[in-house]
């Protein structure tokens, strides 16, 4: 069991303790969201879970789709929509080609995500590729409100022409 300066012993946290933990504090007082990355786990479970459940949803091809806001606004080379239906049926036909991914490098910065995620691909001819790419997220109320992604088009404008 973990202890305090003191010597007090202390019983493991939950996940909704340690979210309420991060946005009260110690002292029961609320803690001005700036010192939230002072506090244990930086005060971005929430952030940090629906991003994870979110990339996990992903790949499975199942899921996600809960994890998106209705306003949902999307910026991507070429692409800007907004809205929730806009997003899933864009994401939805990307993934037709995706066979596989995984989280590369995540950041969790308050209620941003940056990620690289590479995205293993599979054309219906049976190519292959493979597609790093970098995404930005925001997260609120355990939704993502926002994507901004980054990629190499030529290479997937490529991968798309050869089927």
């Amino acid at each position: 069991m973990p202890s305090t300066a003191s010597g007090l012993r202390l019983p493991p946290l939950d996940p909704v303790s340690l979210t309420l933990l991060s946005s009260v504090g110690h002292s029961g007082r609320a803690v001005p969201r700036d010192a939230q990355s002072l506090l244990p786990f930086g005060g971005y479970v929430s952030t940090k879970t629906t991003v994870e459940n979110y990339y996990s949803g992903i790949a499975k091809k199942d899921g996600w789709q809960l994890l998106i806001s209705n306003d949902i606004a999307f910026v991507g080379p070429g692409s800007n929509t907004r809205g929730k239906d806009a997003y899933v049926e864009a994401t939805s036909r990307f993934l037709r080609v995706v066979s596989g991914c995984s989280v590369k490098e995540l950041v969790i910065e308050r209620d941003k995500a940056f990620a690289i995620v590479r995205y293993d691909l599979l054309s219906p001819k049976g190519n292959t590729a493979r597609s790093d790419v970098a995404e930005l997220l925001t997260i609120a109320d355990d939704k993502i409100t926002s994507s901004t992604i980054f990629f190499d088009t030529a290479a997937f404008r490529d991968f798309m022409a050869k089927g």
